[in-house]
């Protein structure tokens, strides 16, 4: 089993090992960083929290989160030599990858430490990443994967407000499917369909 001490203190070096706290101490330097993860829905700022708290307790030069499509990175502070990563999943299946990285190795002790400290990352980063997902799932078409009536809304208002205040010309392109209640009735609902994706 781990040794899952938490460690804080003064580094040796800039970036370098930290002394190991008391139990009273790491019991409230957990609740504070489980306090403070809970402020945010905006994955990137609840990483950016968990990224300040955990300076105090390991020295970490950055961190490095890639969401679970793969294409998303957070990067924080600075990329260094030396790196350890997590992959983080819950129940649910798989959240993304998140990676340490400093000039200095990694002691055991400090593993442990981080490892320890993702439990409390896991399970605000979800929620926030869930939160995320539904506020885009509400703005898009789940046929076409294009931004919804909503979005239009959104988009018009802030595009609007936009060119009035910086005095621009604003255009509007609308396209309409000529005869695609035709294509609908003659060949069916799923025949449209892959239609509305095409043009999409």
């Amino acid at each position: 089993m781990r040794d899952m001490t938490m460690l804080t203190g003064s580094p040796v070096s800039p970036i370098g090992y930290k002394t190991p706290l008391t139990p009273e101490q790491e019991i409230e330097t957990r609740a504070k960083l489980i306090q403070a993860l809970q402020m945010s829905l905006d994955p990137n700022e609840v990483l950016n929290i968990f990224f300040t708290h955990l300076q105090s307790i390991v020295s970490v030069g950055g961190i490095q989160f890639r969401f679970p499509n793969n294409k998303d990175i957070t990067k924080l502070g600075r990329d260094a030599l030396h790196h350890c990563d997590y992959r983080l999943t819950t129940d649910e299946g798989y959240m993304g990858e998140i990676i340490f990285n400093r000039s200095k190795r990694f002691i055991e002790v400090e593993l442990a430490t981080l490892e320890m400290l993702l439990g409390s990352l896991v399970y605000p980063l979800r929620n926030a990443l869930r939160y995320q997902s539904a506020l885009q799932m509400a703005l898009v078409d789940s046929l076409t994967r294009l931004g919804n009536r909503a979005a239009l809304d959104n988009a018009l208002r802030r595009e609007l407000q936009l060119a009035e205040r910086h005095q621009y010309e604003l255009s509007l392109l609308m396209i309409d499917v000529d005869h695609f209640k035709h294509i609908n009735d003659q060949h069916g609902h799923a025949r449209g369909d892959e239609v509305l994706q095409a043009i999409a």
